[in-house]
């Protein structure tokens, strides 16, 4: 089928570091049919040491896929785009907008909170903090076993029974959770030998039931009987898929309570698997960072493969699950030719558009990766130690989370001690900032059949 792209050349204006300069970008073709299986060519000219990255969006202003997004020092990128979705399938005819953005930029945002930001208020050490598909917060304070929810601008939000917290009976239990698209909360019970994550009602807050619990935690592959977990340290979710584990990362179908959802689990001799920190891409992607005691070292991703039809669980690989062929354990920042170890990975988060926010604790950082289906590229990095929010200062940050417009981050700092040699305690407070850029631009294109 031919394609037809209507597009023009735009050039940008920039000020960087107090001088203005012309960004050039050119697009080919012009205005001329492409053949299927062709490209549309960006060249992005005159560039600066820095962040650079161009996205597709419909329409509608929905997200269609990430064609570049790094740090370089390049002065020419030059972007391809095959007229393909994010998962390889070609996009409909249509209008799409092509963004090019560069100089990320993250400030305070003074109105959510007390001037940023929330503390004070009895919040213990905070850990985890997510977003639900409205945009409210949920943060748990893991020290005193309870779930707090505020909206989008860090006021409590009494619509969990009438109060903005879950609490459990005893504390601490909980260590990680996560939201389902329907509201559903899923804690788990990372101090408890029950071995399970807590299924919540997000109105009322009354546990409904429990998924996994004692068994066989070591299992691989699709779930045998009697298989369980062992002490879950951390919960993410894909539509209906939970994932699960410390020592081992399991799957489970959330609309099947104890072990009878069992889809798939990874043993432990596959690779170290201890994990502190876990995000999803909402879709089948899972990014992890291992804990110790491998020393917390890298960012991963597994696809989750499993599907289903005609009700029936389908295994697209023998174990449910596919280990993508790449990792990253350290890179070498493009700017300052530092090489950078990623160790000490407490919290991650998606923004749901191939970018991955990872929290090194020990560090006082939060760096953001760009992933481009083939490896992790290096994009920007933010923070350093002390307590000044308003100069992107942290003292001992655990996790973070993205607005679901992408537009925001919010950044949880716990109470607790940085690490043995280190003894200064963190602040105990949630923070939120905007996320903008310095530069924008847009390519309008038409797609015809």
């Amino acid at each position: 089928m031919d394609r037809k792209i209507i597009a023009g050349i735009i050039s940008g204006i920039i000020l960087w570091a107090g001088f203005i300069f012309a960004v050039e970008i050119s697009v080919n073709p012009a205005t001329e049919s492409l053949q299927s299986g062709n490209v549309f060519v960006i060249t992005l000219g005159n560039l600066k040491p820095g962040d650079h990255a161009v996205k597709v969006f419909n329409n509608k202003g929905k997200y269609v896929r990430t064609i570049l997004d790094k740090c370089s020092t390049e002065t020419t990128i030059v972007v391809p785009w095959n007229l393909r979705g994010q998962w390889g399938k070609k996009v409909k005819p249509g209008q799409y907008t092509l963004k090019y953005l560069s100089g990320i930029t993250f400030t305070l945002d003074k109105s959510f909170g007390k001037d940023g930001i929330i503390s004070d208020t009895g919040i213990i050490s905070p850990t985890d903090v997510q977003t639900d598909r409205s945009g409210n917060l949920y943060v748990l304070d893991e020290g005193a076993s309870i779930l707090y929810k505020f909206t989008a601008d860090g006021k409590p939000l009494k619509d969990i029974n009438g109060k903005n917290f879950i609490e459990s009976t005893t504390a601490p239990l909980w260590g990680s959770f996560c939201i389902g698209n329907d509201g559903r909360i899923y804690l788990s019970f990372t101090h408890s030998t029950s071995h399970v994550i807590g299924v919540y009602d997000g109105k009322t807050g009354a546990l409904l039931y429990y998924i996994g619990g004692a068994g066989n935690p070591y299992w691989n592959g699709p779930y045998k009987p009697g298989d369980g977990c062992y002490y879950p340290v951390w919960v993410g979710i894909n539509g209906s898929h939970l994932y699960a584990g410390s020592y081992v990362i399991l799957c489970w179908d959330v609309r099947k309570p104890g072990n009878t959802g069992g889809l798939w689990g990874i043993k432990q001799k596959d690779q170290p698997l201890t994990a502190d920190a876990i995000t999803t891409d909402g879709k089948n992607a899972i990014y992890w960072a291992p804990g110790s005691p491998w020393s917390y070292t890298g960012l991963h991703k597994i696809i989750d493969e499993t599907t289903y039809k005609n009700g029936k669980v389908i295994y697209k690989t023998p174990e449910g699950y596919l280990i993508s062929n790449y990792s990253l354990n350290s890179f070498t920042d493009p700017i300052t030719k530092m090489q950078i170890n990623l160790n000490d990975i407490r919290g991650l988060a998606s923004d749901h558009e191939d970018g991955v926010y990872a929290v090194q604790r020990k560090y006082s950082r939060i760096v953001k990766f760009s992933d481009t289906g083939f490896g992790f590229d290096y994009v920007a990095s933010f923070g350093s130690f002390g307590k000044n929010a308003s100069n992107l200062e942290f003292t001992a940050p655990h996790d973070v989370a993205i607005s679901p417009n992408g537009h925001y981050i919010y950044v949880v700092e716990d109470g607790e001690a940085i690490s043995k040699e280190n003894t200064t305690p963190g602040l105990a407070r949630i923070m939120k900032f905007k996320i903008s850029y310095k530069e924008e631009k847009e390519i309008k294109l038409i797609v015809t059949p």
